[in-house]
């Protein structure tokens, strides 16, 4: 091994936060027994008979360095109608991390090879139980003619017979990104420029190889060579990042062949040639000869018959937590073979999942009293999730979520080629950060946005009490133009003391609040400023890793009878704080005080308590809003606190109507967090 890789993969790796204790998983309602399989960002699986019962279980892992990142196993328990496996509720398998597939051995169990974005290498887990009673040890670098370090980050490891002569070999899907970044400075670096004068990439492509090492000994006693890189048509096989092979006779022509995923949305088919060649990429197609395109993007393939009907199909882990099934329809097109459209995976009691990076927006939507939310994610989406009780604590029950449209279709907001100060590899995101309001005084909900692109836009609502509707979207203004800010801020409305606000932060990364002047024009921009009269930035970084922030309004501290709330104006009320949501290298304020960044390095989320006095906001130093006496902890994308008042004591919120309307004894907190997850925190339990 070299000296830059760890002799242990345990070494390197810290644990996923847990779901904190007391905290509240937000869930479905009762009747909802059955829904879409979902754990958390950047999701790939393999197919196990985990107990030796001749079942289709289903091991998925997430990325580790993420929130509920880790491997998860979901057990069959009978099958669908279609053919495909019943999936009971998964179960986190502790001591295990990385992308895992599973090796089988010729006694029947089998071992796990992982691989990892943070290492070069990929390792295994011995598999040290019996057959049916899995138990794996410590894990070891897996060598091929020595340690194996090819100088790329590895996204999928596994074992297969690539020449044919009987013994599996190592095969590893890599991901390099050195010809990516213009300049070669990545999007937080100072003079980072992604896009000329016309809006083209300066930069180059993700490049995604796979290699094969020969395994020169036997299947129980393997001996690698050196990688070595497959080839397709005339030069190296290569595909836009992140690949992860899948092999399988996917024509039904007793013929193995190659299919891999990108970091995109397509899927790539290579014919076998002769020996260990393939031929060029095609994109793989549907019934009709048009490309297959992935839902959404970083999408990790493996070949399984899922629906048991003699042809290897594809499941196909994705960014947005959750796995698709890619039915194969067993028939070719000019020697491509076909699939049906994908469809996600399901599983037996569902979790609630508002999508990676989950923003929740709380109000009555539809207007029959219970508490809905409207979720905004990285994929681009604004889902509903309307509730369909409440339960004997108060807390709602939700339907499953349902994309809102307007005018019949879809929203969701996605960046294309030019739109992430990331660069196009993000072309499927969108970033949606919604908050509801009733900005036009109507009595409505509104719901205003802010997105990958900076943009501030309004979705009016143009239903009826009780039948919303959605307007066509318009974006906000500012000196006659369009808003046009950092990326990735959820806004907040306000009223300061003097009619609504809109609150976000600026093109340079300051909070900012500018007045209400029209339905869509704002004006008097004001930086928002600590008692020192020092601006409030969020963020030693530059470029893409300015914004990020989510913001929630509310008169958090002005209770006097809060129960462990702050000293400082607790006694005062009627003054809107703010809550803010940050990722894991916020600094506030910059510099080497400045939290989390130089403290607990997670996302967390933070109080901005006004100390000023109506119409003239004016704030405290930041401080965490801590959950049983620690700062809350939810790993490295920004979480998203939104206040709630769903055990109906009055509390004032500046949401819907921007004016208080009773004392904040009763306020609790929802936090949408990088998973998908919605947690519940009990004012009981916290304190600032």
């Amino acid at each position: 091994m070299s000296e830059e890789t760890p002799a242990r993969w345990e070494d390197i790796f810290e644990p996923a936060p847990p779901l904190p204790e007391g905290a509240i998983e937000l869930g479905f309602a009762p009747s909802v027994t059955t829904g879409d399989l979902a754990v958390s960002l950047w999701m790939t699986c393999d197919v196990v008979d985990w107990l030796g019962r001749g079942a289709r279980d289903l091991l998925v892992s997430c990325w580790e360095g993420c929130y509920e990142g880790g491997v998860y196993l979901f057990l069959q328990d009978g099958s669908h109608p279609d053919g495909t496996p019943r999936l009971q509720p998964g179960r986190k398998l502790e001591h295990l991390s990385g992308f895992v597939t599973a090796a089988r051995r010729s006694d029947g169990c089998f071992d796990l090879i992982a691989a990892s974005r943070r290492l070069p290498a990929p390792y295994l887990f011995r598999n040290v139980g019996d057959l049916g009673r899995p138990a794996f040890a410590a894990s070891v670098p897996l060598e091929a003619g020595g340690p194996i370090n090819l100088g790329k980050i590895v996204t999928k490891a596994m074992l297969f017979d690539v020449d044919g002569d009987g013994r599996r070999d190592l095969v590893i899907g890599t991901d390099h990104w050195k010809d990516h970044w213009p300049d070669g400075k990545e999007w937080t670096r100072e003079g980072y420029r992604p896009y000329d004068e016309q809006g083209r990439w300066r930069g180059g492509p993700i490049r995604g190889h796979v290699y094969w090492c020969r395994n020169l000994g036997a299947d129980d006693a393997p001996r690698y060579a050196a990688p070595e890189p497959l080839c397709a048509g005339d030069g190296l096989l290569e595909v836009y990042g992140t690949a992860t092979p899948a092999f399988g006779d996917f024509r039904v022509a007793g013929r193995v062949d190659l299919i891999c995923g990108d970091f995109l949305d397509r899927l790539h088919f290579f014919p076998r040639r002769e020996g260990v060649a393939f031929g060029p990429a095609s994109p793989v197609k549907l019934a009709d000869g048009a490309e297959l395109v992935m839902p959404q993007c970083i999408h990790y393939c493996t070949a399984f018959d899922w629906d048991h009907d003699g042809r290897p199909d594809l499941l196909v882990g994705a960014e947005d937590g959750h796995v698709y099934f890619v039915r194969n329809l067993g028939r070719a097109l000019d020697g491509v073979p076909t699939f049906a459209p994908p469809v996600r995976v399901q599983q037996n009691q569902p979790r609630l999942h508002g999508g990676v990076c989950a923003v929740p927006a709380a109000c009555d939507w539809n207007g029959d009293g219970l508490p809905d939310l409207i979720v905004g994610n990285a994929a681009g989406h604004l889902l509903l999730f309307e509730a369909a009780s409440v339960d004997e604590q108060g807390m709602p029950r939700f339907l499953p979520p349902r994309r809102l449209e307007v005018e019949g279709v879809e929203v969701r907001i996605q960046a294309g080629e030019n739109g992430s100060i990331q660069g196009p590899s993000e072309r499927k995101w969108g970033y949606t950060n919604p908050t509801v309001a009733d900005w036009d005084d109507d009595g409505l909900p509104d719901i205003l946005i802010s997105d990958v692109f900076g943009y501030h836009t309004l979705f009016r609502n143009v239903g009826a009490p009780g039948r919303p509707k959605l307007a066509p979207p318009r974006r906000l203004t500012y000196q006659g133009r369009d808003l046009k800010t950092v990326w990735r801020v959820r806004p907040a409305v306000v009223n300061w003391g003097a009619g609504l606000s809109y609150v976000c932060l600026d093109e340079e990364g300051v909070l900012s609040s500018y007045r209400k002047a029209g339905a869509l024009e704002l004006a008097e921009k004001a930086w928002l400023t600590y008692e020192d009269g020092a601006p409030i930035r969020f963020t030693e970084e530059f470029g893409g890793g300015r914004g990020r922030m989510k913001l929630c309004a509310c008169d958090w501290t002005g209770s006097p009878s809060g129960p462990r709330g702050g000293p400082s104006g607790s006694q005062r009320g009627g003054l809107p704080d703010l809550l803010v949501g940050t990722h894991k290298n916020a600094s506030m304020p910059p510099g080497p005080s400045g939290i989390p960044r130089h403290d607990i390095q997670q996302a967390t989320v933070i109080l901005l308590e006004n100390v000023g006095r109506p119409g003239r906001p004016v704030f405290a130093p930041p401080r965490y809003v801590k959950h049983q006496g620690q700062p809350m902890k939810f790993a490295i994308h920004s979480c998203a606190p939104e206040a709630v008042d769903w055990r109906g004591r009055g509390a004032p919120l500046w949401g819907p109507v921007g004016t208080p309307n009773g004392v904040p004894e009763g306020l609790d907190l929802i936090v949408g967090v990088e998973s998908g997850r919605l947690l519940y925190f009990p004012r009981e339990e916290l304190e600032w």
